[in-house]
């Protein structure tokens, strides 16, 4: 799916935001607003999951689809954390309004939640957590391992993708997207491969919108 989406998977992992951030230089008001609109993001994320969840009936999918919720539970915990470093409340962080770009993007999962099949839906969710693994990647390797004391959380943002513990779990996802890929029907395929192109532009223009700081609120 990567090699399908090749020119977008690298316009997202060289992003302003993604460079900016790598050599720590990122302006804070454009982190607060990523921090703000990912907040949503993940709300909506979780909330699809329990449709997910609700398709699947064997002990790994359910099993799978709640390491899901527990991973995007402990993202907004640390999306918190960060928001507060940054001298902001958490009570301002739950009541800003999403983006246009994020409520479409939130809408699209929540869709693929009632219409799709199982591993059409790992289709939709794939792109959001492998595009971060590769990021995370990538910086760890060229960030500096000091900052100024208000750069400090960019440092954690990257940590916390580059951990061994979220590079593992990513990567027992994309094995278990392998093994269904085997048995799913051409159909199937199909619009599994359509659900990871359009999740991966959504990815791409949440970063567009929150780096231009251009998306209108609804």
């Amino acid at each position: 799916m990567k090699g399908e989406n090749e020119e977008l998977w690298e316009k997202v992992l060289n992003h302003p935001f993604v460079e900016e951030m790598g050599d720590l230089e990122l302006p804070v008001k454009i982190f607060k607003t990523f921090i703000e609109q990912d907040y949503q993001y993940l709300l909506g994320f979780i909330r699809s999951l329990g449709l997910f969840l609700a398709k699947s009936e064997d002990k790994g999918d359910i099993t799978r689809f709640r390491d899901l919720v527990e991973i995007n539970f402990e993202e907004l915990k640390s999306l918190e954390k960060s928001y507060e470093y940054l001298d902001y409340s958490k009570e301002n962080l739950e009541s800003n309004n999403s983006y246009l770009v994020t409520e479409s993007y939130i809408s699209f999962l929540l869709r693929q939640g009632y219409e799709s099949t199982k591993f059409e839906v790992l289709g939709a969710i794939l792109p959001c957590d492998w595009i971060f693994a590769d990021i995370g990647n990538k910086l760890a390797d060229r960030t500096p391992n000091h900052a100024k004391e208000e750069k400090e959380v960019y440092l954690k943002w990257i940590e916390s993708y580059a951990s061994e513990e979220y590079q593992d779990w990513i990567r027992e996802l994309r094995e278990e997207v392998d093994e269904k890929y085997k048995k799913a029907s051409t159909q199937e395929i199909k619009r599994f491969k359509k659900n990871f192109a359009t999740g991966l532009k959504f990815e791409h223009a949440f970063l567009e919108s929150v780096y231009n700081l251009s998306g209108s609120s609804v």
